[in-house]
């Protein structure tokens, strides 16, 4: 396993401008220590999931590392700075961390467009409570009602039985496309 570390990091390495950027993985965490110094590490962060079991934790060692984190909110990033603090690391590695809300802000009216083509409106992803994909149905149930000229597209396993536990009855005009299970090449 160690060789694949340092196959992988050997090329990443060779590469004068290169970046990692990983979210959650023990996988891209191990990684991170075969890397040499110019390469930047960019970590995407989530939510603590359990002091001592989560990523929180996993990446610790790694804190110093990683040239940026990206977190979802005020919360996150300060349960981080208490966590360094904790932990006795520099507090400086709380300055590494940017907040990127997990939202769009949409405003009270929208501009006027002339669309001659139909708007082409795309999910891709897994089904989960937190990616509001109930908000995506309504979205397109109201663009059908409204008349608006616009196809949506859902790629993803939405039909397995493990994934019924959130079932959601999906207007007519969203096409569920499927599970993508081609080898990206």
């Amino acid at each position: 396993r160690r060789m694949a570390f340092k196959l992988i990091a050997s090329i990443i390495n060779g590469q004068a401008n290169a970046v990692v950027f990983g979210c959650d993985s023990r996988f891209y965490y191990q990684l991170i220590p075969f890397l040499h110094d110019h390469v930047r590490v960019i970590d995407l962060f989530h939510a603590f999931v359990d002091r001592g079991k989560g990523a929180e934790n996993w990446s610790l060692p790694l804190a110093s590392r990683i040239n940026q984190r990206i977190v979802l909110g005020e919360y996150t990033k300060q349960q981080f700075v208490d966590l360094y603090k904790e932990k006795n690391l520099p507090s400086k590695l709380g300055d590494r961390i940017s907040i990127i809300s997990n939202a769009v802000a949409v405003p009270d009216r929208l501009p006027e467009k002339n669309v001659a083509q139909a708007l082409n409106v795309l999910f891709v992803g897994r089904k989960g409570r937190e990616k509001r994909l109930a908000l995506f149905n309504a979205i397109a149930k109201k663009c059908f009602d409204d008349g608006v000229n616009a196809q949506f597209r859902v790629v993803g396993n939405m039909l397995t039985k493990q994934r019924r536990d959130h079932a959601i009855s999906w207007h007519p005009s969203i096409t569920l496309l499927g599970e993508i299970r081609d080898a990206v090449t």
